[in-house]
């Protein structure tokens, strides 16, 4: 997960390894949650998430009935769905988090990799 804000600054950078769990849909639906509550806890009232195309399924029902009942708690919320490719920053980050065994976060000094996907991800940005 990444966070830019509207003026194009990189704001936060995470990831965090998952169990397996058995299809990609789940893994999607509980980055999307982790997205959210990361989103709450810094206190912002207004996000957009980019995601792939996600068709809900009964499979991960339970997560999303937590990601409608999160979103009520901001001012503005939107997911917004985009080509996978265009998301290299977002899936280099998951690649980074299944190798490894605890969380990875920045909110300042980011490592070059994070800041060379994210230009490629987003275009111009600011540090």
């Amino acid at each position: 997960m990444a966070s830019i804000d509207s003026y194009g600054y990189l704001l936060h950078a995470f990831g965090t390894p998952i169990q397996f769990v058995g299809k990609a849909i789940t893994v999607e639906a509980l980055a999307i949650r982790e997205a959210v509550e990361r989103a709450l806890q810094k206190g912002w009232s207004k996000v957009h998430i980019l995601q792939k195309y996600l068709i809900t399924s009964w499979e991960i029902e339970t997560i999303c009935e937590d990601v409608w009942r999160l979103m009520k708690s901001f001012e503005e919320i939107a997911i917004i769905y985009i080509p996978r490719t265009w998301n290299v920053l977002a899936h280099n980050l998951a690649k980074i988090s299944i190798s490894g065994i605890n969380r990875i976060s920045w909110d300042y000094a980011f490592p070059s990799c994070v800041v060379t996907d994210a230009i490629v991800s987003y275009g111009h940005l600011k540090f």
